[in-house]
This record gives C-alpha cells, sequence and structure tokens, in this order.
C-alpha cells in the first residue's frame, strides 16, 4: 500500500558568515561557486528554482554528504557550505541567527512525502493500524508546518 501523505517547502541555507558574501542581487548561478553540503538522497539532482515566470537550474557540487538531515543541518550551520533544507527545520535556526535564507524570493519545488507498508501477512491488521496512525500525525504536521 502505498499513500501521499503531503509536501513540504524546501529552500537555501547558510550560516550567516557565509550568507554575507552572497549578496541581495545574488543569482541561482552565482551560488554554485560556494562550497555546498548535502544529502545523500538529493546526490544526483540539479535544482529547478522559480521565481515567478523565471526557471533556472543550480547544479552546485557538494563537498560533504550526509545521510543525516540534521547531519546536514549542523553542517550548514558551522559554515561548511550551503544546504537545501526544509523550511520546517531551517525556520528556528533562522530565527535563532544560526541560518540565513539564500535567495528568499526563489522558490525549489516541494519534497513529497509518500508512506509504503506492506498490506499481507498475518500481522497485517496491526501494521494497517500503525500505518494510519502514522499517516494521521504525519499529514497534521505537515498541515501545521
Amino acid at each position: 500500500m502505498v499513500r501521499k501523505l503531503g509536501a513540504f517547502g524546501l529552500g537555501l541555507y547558510a550560516a550567516p558568515e557565509l550568507a554575507a558574501g552572497v549578496g541581495a542581487r545574488a543569482t541561482p548561478r552565482a551560488l554554485a561557486a560556494l562550497p555546498w553540503v548535502g544529502h545523500l538522497g538529493f546526490a544526483d539532482q540539479a535544482m529547478l528554482l522559480r521565481r515567478g515566470k523565471h526557471r533556472e537550474t543550480l547544479r552546485a557540487q557538494a563537498s560533504l554528504w550526509g545521510s543525516d538531515v540534521l547531519a546536514v543541518v549542523r553542517m550548514a550551520e558551522q559554515g561548511a557550505g550551503c544546504a537545501v533544507l526544509p523550511h520546517w527545520l531551517a525556520r528556528p535556526r533562522v530565527v535563532a541567527g544560526r541560518l540565513d535564507v539564500l535567495l528568499p524570493t526563489w522558490q525549489l519545488p516541494n519534497a513529497q512525502v509518500w508512506l509504503a507498508w506492506r498490506n499481507r501477512g498475518s500481522n497485517r491488521q496491526a501494521v494497517a493500524l500503525v500505518a494510519q496512525h502514522l499517516r494521521s500525525r504525519l499529514m497534521a504536521r505537515l498541515r501545521d508546518g
């Protein structure tokens, strides 16, 4: 069984020291020259950004990778590079002054959240109940941002 739960927004973030060198008129292409840290889940993807009708692809090469998004956040906070992060995870760090938003007028596509589970076997009712609970909790969190 596979169910779409929703989506959440992504943005470009960096430590204030690194972001200070970007400037207010920066373009996605200009960011490619900066150091980047990345999540392994996005290792082979170029980033398509849009601002109104204008679209631009950012092809940044990360020099550091993490398989845990919290590790990527920590690397970005420490100034190791720019990062693509979920808004909900970066927002408190922006408020605290540990991260800055890069290219605030540009948008990345939303990340899609799916839940998949096996609907077979002797424990399928128990698995279905857990999946139902997870769906309701995750969907509420996605709605609340």
